[in-house]
């Protein structure tokens, strides 16, 4: 008997062997326990069913476990339904005996299904806000996913899940019905970490690329986000780089043509704000069109509008929490056009604690242009280049380091040269000008800072064009700020002041104070060994006395349109200036002019035309001219000019505001000395004279009135000079 259950206990042994042995290398396949996994499904939640045939079961003899495979499983759900590839469990046996958690570990695979499925599938599970805003926001799209779980012996998930997968032809709505990305890409999650590969992006039409795109939650909850981001040639959104233009002398045209390609690593803290983030961006620019915002730079060059070709530039940038540390710097070459043809542009671009630094080398070959102020101009077609480096800072001031100019045998070099905000200079180190003007003329000039002095030292400078905008303008621009406080030290041999007229050795001292002249002194030759002399001094009153005494003043009445061949003559002019307001005088001896339009004018409509003759003529010579004037601004307010002479003598007052009105009266008066000779003109001289002795005219009164530009003189004759007039004519024989 003992032998028989020996046996059969062997052979039940044995066949079980057998069958464990078979399921463990061939497996079995049966539909039996179809029902109980629905059952055990539907208990967990009542609105999931998944349709599948026979599963296979497969025991692993190692960890003594029950590996379950079901093939093409269907998983229904409130009437909507995904497609899977295969469902693996794997069951510990032993936990039969310890009883334990059954489940091991579960493997998904599925097909390609839609994506919203797959949140709908979530929400039958778990529902919440934030997957019903996602559910919202997806337009359409597939997935295939692969799920990788393990669970501890409660039955819970282990931290070391896995998910990834392809996501396909991903559309997102921004608004109602507007599709505005189509995104394809891989993905897998693992523990912390979501990583993205092999990603397009299409916003906008604009195609958007990635290699790869790491999310990563470390132990601070910070997400840690690294990757790249590029494109191919493609018409590119100024937006995307319209923060590098912010505060710069530029902006951006609609549409640029370029690629680039960006790797960034990203720190956000778990309130979504952004505590660090750095990025290098190779980019390159096919065709570009910048508008230059800058009036001052827009006054050396006529075009508003530049054009760059092919750029590579490579872009850094580091920003954290941190103000000081915000950083970003762009290094770029390639070429632009202001006009036909391309030069050479190179250059970097730094921004860090809100200044920005550049290094830039720039060809100007094929550009003309023009420094009106010193008269240079740049011919196209004629090699040049300039090489700058300097600094903005956040109070919009710049310090240029050194700027040179460079063309054929001209230059122009500063150094440590400061502007600020105005464009006004606060500041020079040296300044040395080394070219020939439009005149071919040589202009060489040293400019030099000690401490806080300057000194000036030339051989030749043509100021005619400073010289000439000073006197056409009440309100000269000011070329340094109101805090500029230093001395010069003037030594030029020759300074033109306008055409071939120039003063030589000129020696001089100026001291300056809040941007004003306190003091002056220069002296200086003129052709002959004429001489020049001009004095200025601020009293403790405030009070600025300038005097200016010179015996050829031609050069400095010529620069007036109004009188024409002036000569000879001796210039003394005093002014005192006060709270902006002026009182000046200005007295000329013996001179003599060829023309001046307006008087002629005079003498022609009241019928003095053989001194209208004499003044287009051979001339007419004055002994004395004073002036009278008071300027407050744009408005010069003439109290008296008188100008007396051996054929005609002159009285008026009136007001010049500029570029508005003029409005002068006056009178005009033959002088006696020549009446005989004016009575042998026919019909003149019995005008003047009359034919009886006491008869005829003493002299003519005017008006001259209008804009600058269109003038209207009107003129009566009159008998009896007024007794004003006779008082200064007399004062003025007298002394």
């Amino acid at each position: 008997m003992i032998k028989k259950i020996n046996k059969i206990f062997i052979y039940l042994t044995l066949i079980l062997g057998l069958v464990i042995f078979y399921l463990s290398m061939f497996g079995l396949t049966t539909n039996r326990f179809n029902n109980l996994i629905n059952n055990q499904i539907n208990n967990y939640n009542k609105n999931i069913y998944i349709n599948f045939k026979d599963p296979s079961f497969i025991i692993n003899l190692v960890n003594f476990s029950l590996k379950i495979e079901i093939d093409n499983p269907i998983v229904n759900f409130n009437n909507h339904e995904l497609n899977l590839d295969k469902i693996k469990l794997n069951l510990k046996l032993k936990s039969l005996i310890f009883d334990e958690n059954l489940l091991d570990s579960l493997i998904i695979k599925s097909k390609e299904n839609q994506i919203i499925n797959y949140i709908k599938l979530y929400r039958t599970i778990q529902d919440s806000i934030g997957i019903i805003i996602l559910e919202n926001y997806i337009n359409s799209g597939e997935a295939q996913l692969n799920i990788n779980l393990n669970f501890n012996n409660n039955g819970k998930i282990k931290k070391d899940f896995e998910i990834n997968g392809s996501v396909k032809n991903l559309k997102i709505l921004k608004s109602f019905n507007k599709i505005v990305n189509n995104s394809n890409f891989d993905f897998s999650f693992y523990k912390n970490k979501l990583k993205v590969s092999n990603g397009t992006l299409e916003l906008n039409k604009f195609i958007l690329g990635t290699n790869t795109l790491e999310i990563t939650n470390d132990e601070n909850k910070d997400f840690l986000i690294s990757g790249n981001i590029f494109n191919q040639t493609q018409k590119l959104n100024p937006a995307l780089i319209k923060k590098f233009s912010k505060d710069a002398i530029f902006t951006l045209n609609k549409e640029v043509t370029g690629k680039f390609s960006t790797n960034f690593n990203l720190i956000v803290s778990k309130k979504l704000m952004i505590k660090k983030f750095d990025s290098i961006t190779n980019l390159k620019l096919n065709n570009l069109r910048v508008k230059i915002s800058n009036d001052k730079i827009n006054e050396l060059f006529s075009e508003q509008f530049i054009d760059l070709k092919d750029h590579e530039l490579k872009i850094t940038y580091n920003k954290t929490n941190k103000i000081d540390d915000n950083y970003l710097l762009i290094s770029g070459k390639g070429f632009y056009k202001l006009d036909k043809d391309l030069d050479k542009i190179k250059y970097s671009i730094k921004k860090k604690n809100k200044s920005i630094y550049v290094d830039a080398n720039i060809e100007l070959n094929n550009k003309e242009f023009n420094i009106n102020k010193i008269n240079f101009v740049k011919e196209r077609k004629s090699p040049a280049e300039i090489k700058t480096k300097f600094v903005y800072n956040k109070n919009k001031n710049t310090h240029f380091s050194e700027i040179i100019f460079k063309n054929n045998k001209n230059t122009i070099i500063a150094k440590d040269l400061k502007i600020n905000s105005k464009y006004e200079i606060s500041d020079l180190e040296s300044l040395t000008l080394n070219f020939h003007d439009q005149k071919n003329l040589l202009n060489k000039v040293n400019i030099n800072k000690n401490k806080s002095n300057y000194i000036i030292n030339g051989d030749n400078f043509d100021i005619s064009n400073i010289y000439g905008d000073i006197n056409k303008n009440s309100e000269t621009k000011d070329y340094f700020s109101k805090k500029f406080n230093s001395n010069f030290q003037i030594n030029i041999k020759k300074l033109y002041m306008q055409n071939d007229i120039y003063l030589s050795n000129v020696v001089g001292s100026a001291e300056f104070k809040n941007n004003a002249i306190k003091k002056a002194k220069i002296e200086a030759k003129l052709e002959k060994n004429k001489t020049f002399n001009l004095f200025l001094n601020t009293t403790n009153s405030g009070e600025k006395i300038t005097t200016v005494t010179t015996n050829y003043p031609k050069p400095f009445i010529q620069k007036y349109d109004f009188v024409k061949g002036f000569s000879d003559g001796v210039l003394d002019y005093q002014s005192i200036q006060k709270n902006d307001i002026s009182h000046s005088t200005l007295l000329i001896d013996n001179f003599k002019v060829n023309e001046v339009p307006v008087l002629a004018k005079i003498l022609t409509l009241a019928s003095l035309q053989g001194i209208a003759d004499l003044l287009t003529g051979e001339g007419i010579r004055f002994t004395d001219f004073e002036m009278r004037y008071k300027k407050n601004k744009r408005l010069t307010t003439i109290e008296e000019i008188f100008a007396i002479g051996p054929a005609i003598s002159v009285l008026m007052n009136g007001y010049i505001e500029q570029d508005k009105i003029v409005s002068l009266r006056g009178t005009l008066v033959p002088a006696t000395t020549i009446n005989k000779t004016i009575s042998n003109i026919p019909l003149l001289g019995d005008i003047l004279v009359g034919e009886k002795a006491g008869e005829g005219v003493f002299g003519v009164s005017f008006k001259i009135k209008g804009h600058p530009n269109k003038l209207k003189t009107t003129v009566n004759p009159i008998k009896t000079l007024t007794p004003r007039f006779i008082t200064r004519t007399l004062k003025n024989l007298k002394n």
